[in-house]
């Protein structure tokens, strides 16, 4: 969309929605900043990618509502389209969905993937690259550069204190083989590789 559209949507929405949603902080380094039990700010560990979103609309939205509902950043604007009544644009929120039904207190159930990456470029420190796949609440981290994985259980391990590879290697290579088969994350290793030989 270019930035005329953008303005458009802009105008339609109320400002302190779209300000609420503008301001959520995604980031940070790891030096500076804590998420208790979280680790890995600037990471793909929870500490790196949970963010919280707060939405806030009088009357609209119900007051003082906690939901672990997983939601992407793509899912923010066919979520605005259908809190404003406008009809939804599927050619240009492709991966996002609209969540406004658990946002006025509908419990929703979405059954899908959730993929992350993490290239070492994106940081001024020595990192590592990975891939990230999220399936229910079980979650496997990639790491390609040295063909390392570690699976968690977000249910009861929060914190990914346990890596379950070992423990469960059919998991692990189920989440493994989804994970290394989407085409987005197959042509990130394969760059990878490709600027390494």
């Amino acid at each position: 969309m270019g930035n005329e559209g953008r303005f458009q949507y802009r105008r339609l929405l109320p400002w302190r929605l779209f300000s609420v949603l503008q301001k959520c902080p995604h980031s940070g380094t790891s030096r500076v900043e804590s998420d208790l039990q979280l680790l890995g700010k600037s990471w793909l560990f929870e500490g790196g990618i949970r963010v919280p979103l707060i939405v806030r609309w009088r009357k609209q939205i119900p007051k003082n509502q906690v939901s672990g509902f997983v939601t992407y950043n793509t899912d923010h604007f066919p979520t605005l389209l259908d809190l404003l009544d406008l009809p939804l644009i599927p050619e240009r929120h492709i991966d996002g969905v609209s969540i406004k039904q658990e946002l006025v207190g509908n419990s929703m159930k979405l059954d899908r993937p959730y993929y992350w990456v993490y290239t070492s470029h994106q940081m001024e420190r020595q990192a590592y690259n990975c891939v990230a796949y999220r399936e229910g609440n079980f979650k496997l981290i990639h790491w390609y550069e040295h063909n390392h994985t570690e699976l968690y259980n977000l249910a009861n391990d929060i914190g990914e204190n346990h890596n379950l590879s070992y423990i469960m290697p059919a998991k692990r290579e189920q989440m493994k083989s989804t994970l290394l088969s989407n085409v987005l994350v197959a042509d990130v290793v394969k760059n990878y590789r490709r600027r390494k030989d």
